[in-house]
């Protein structure tokens, strides 16, 4: 009998390409909120679905995930993602409803696909911050070229 969570399946099941869930995320998200023409958005709406406003949103991540049956692999657990939200409404109760995403990992495209998102694979831009000087817990700079000391 073959096993596996997803394919390929194999004998003893450890081809996979995905392990089974749960899975554990931890990342960094870059997120903007923008407005946009309200009939150019309603038209990426599926049938049931209403815009809410000209509100949306989109997110740059930087991801890694693990699962409880494999260990922490960055060159198959590290990805990055983009995705769009819309607000919108079902049912009477406002959604967000993402039209698109866009991963770098063809198992976090997989793993998207199971749970219903909209996942395509591509090599997905997420600005990575690299501070030339490091912020403090208020998220300002203590000793970079804009610092004038405390109190001040």
């Amino acid at each position: 009998m073959l096993k596996g969570y997803t394919q390929p399946r194999t004998p003893l099941g450890k081809s996979s390409l995905l392990s089974e869930p749960p899975w554990h995320f931890a990342g960094d998200a870059l997120v903007v909120e923008y407005e946009t023409d309200e009939a150019k958005a309603a038209a990426f709406l599926p049938e049931g679905l209403e815009l809410e406003s000209a509100r949306c949103a989109v997110y740059f991540m930087d991801w890694q995930y693990a699962s409880d049956q494999e260990y922490m692999d960055p060159v198959c657990s590290q990805y990055r993602e983009t995705l769009f939200l819309l607000s919108a409404r079902y049912e009477g109760k406002p959604i967000a409803y993402c039209p698109f995403i866009w991963v770098s990992q063809d198992k976090s495209m997989m793993r998207g696909l199971i749970q219903g998102w909209p996942k395509s694979g591509m090599l997905a831009g997420c600005p990575r911050k690299f501070p030339a000087f490091p912020l403090n817990s208020y998220g300002v700079s203590d000793t970079g070229p804009e610092y004038r000391g405390p109190g001040i």
